[in-house]
């Protein structure tokens, strides 16, 4: 193979090494903090930079140097401190450095040189070895995902680990017999390392659009309570006001039924009033919006349902919990008590204890239930038909409390079953 086709191979894959380093960066960095084109500038600058060095001199050092001054201008672009930047420029660089030691180990070969003309193997290899880095990068990306709570589908991070692996295998499949066109050779290392970029942008498009259609359909059900929680109070307001203006007519009315002793006509009537006046009532009012919606939502139907709802709240107005999470929490803990209670024949009671405390909220939800509890591997799972669509409840609730250094225990007994939290908070209360 020539030396201009293999310098071209070579600045191709150093293309290709600058999206690993910007996959990495992703790992230190929020990229939506920074200036898009100077980033997009400073990436096309790396490859430039250092194929120059290494091509023109290919002093050891000089390339060394040129390295860590491309990666410390992308590092400068991101918003972070100087100790955090430094640190990636160091982890990132010794990382692809140990890499490609390990590779010369597996390979044999005394030192991965790409202008050796001689040595066909050592082109596959360097390209082989940037797509394991890329693979690495991949899973590094996958478990600050996992950490964060990011969604994550698990068919696309497989596919991330299997189509780079694939590329490898394509690469050396088409360099295997030696006899490669320097035209095929070029044109395959470019569609493989496009064929990567693409999908992977694909892949973070297609996360960024899941997590914005949760994000929605939590603000949906965040409307649906503040909705709920309005008509409530808009419904015992037309009450009260109705009965303010009757008001008179009705201690009128009392007063005559008394005086001409009629007890049992006056108790008739007084109860007919309280029935009258009690609608739809607020359950919770702690003054919180958010948990007052959703626990006032969760049990509009309460009397329908046959449940009696106790609930001891003391907590600020405004407490610093997203509402997504706030939603996740509430939400699905009452929704398992609602539905644990409607297995009791009779005795249906859930009872909430909210107390907020030197920056930490308890949450208390205690609910009658029919006995049965199911564990597995020590854990209590669904009691529910097709668990396969059931469980996922909790599991939300534990990684909303996690962003709180927050812990959830389940607890029981004969009667009662018990889910205790609770989150650690940055409120100046």
């Amino acid at each position: 193979m020539s030396p201009i086709i293999t310098n071209i191979i070579y600045i191709i894959i150093n293309c290709f090494t600058a999206f690993i380093i910007h996959r990495f960066m992703n790992v230190f960095f929020e990229e939506s903090l920074c200036k898009k084109r100077y980033l997009i500038a400073a990436y096309i600058f790396y490859p430039l930079i250092t194929s120059t060095a290494y091509l023109i001199w290919g002093v050891p050092l000089i390339t060394f140097l040129c390295n860590i001054l491309s990666l410390s201008l992308i590092a400068a672009l991101y918003q972070g401190s100087v100790k955090k930047k430094i640190s990636s420029v160091i982890f990132i660089y010794l990382f692809m450095y140990v890499i490609e030691l390990i590779f010369i180990a597996a390979s044999g070969i005394k030192q991965i040189h790409i202008t050796d003309r001689s040595e066909q193997v050592q082109l596959v290899w360097h390209i082989t070895m940037k797509l394991v880095t890329f693979i690495v990068a991949i899973l590094v990306g996958g478990f600050k995902n996992i950490k964060e709570h990011k969604y994550s589908s698990n068919m696309l991070f497989v596919s991330g680990i299997i189509i780079p692996a694939s590329s490898a295998y394509l690469i050396l499949a088409i360099f295997e017999t030696g006899q490669v066109k320097q035209n095929t050779a070029i044109i395959s290392i470019i569609f493989v390392f496009a064929i990567n970029i693409i999908v992977f942008y694909l892949y973070d498009a297609l996360s960024l659009t899941y997590e914005q259609r949760i994000k929605n359909e939590l603000v949906n059900q965040e409307r649906e309570f503040y909705y709920n929680q309005c008509e409530i109070m808009h419904t015992m307001s037309k009450e009260i006001a109705g009965l303010q203006h009757d008001m008179k007519n009705h201690f009128f009315a009392l007063h005559e039924l008394i005086n001409e002793g009629e007890y049992s006509k006056a108790k008739d009537y007084i109860l007919k009033l309280t029935e009258k006046s009690s609608g739809q009532a607020i359950i919770c009012d702690t003054g919180n919006i958010v948990i007052d919606s959703i626990i006032n939502y969760k049990f509009r139907n309460k009397d329908n349902l046959g449940i009696d709802v106790s609930v001891d709240a003391i907590i600020p107005e405004q407490i610093s919990i997203d509402v997504a999470d706030e939603v996740t929490i509430f939400g699905n803990l009452i929704d398992n008590a609602i539905t644990a209670v409607q297995k009791c024949e009779s005795d249906r009671k859930v009872t909430i204890n909210l107390q907020f405390s030197k920056n930490r909220l308890f949450i208390v939800i205690s609910n009658t239930y029919d006995g049965r509890v199911e564990y597995t591997n020590g854990t209590i799972v669904s009691t529910k038909e097709e668990k396969g669509h059931h469980g996922h409840g909790i599991n939300n609730v534990r990684t909303s409390l996690e962003k709180y250094n927050g812990v959830l225990r389940l607890e029981h007994n004969e009667t009662n079953f018990t889910a205790r939290a609770i989150l650690y908070l940055n409120n100046d209360q």
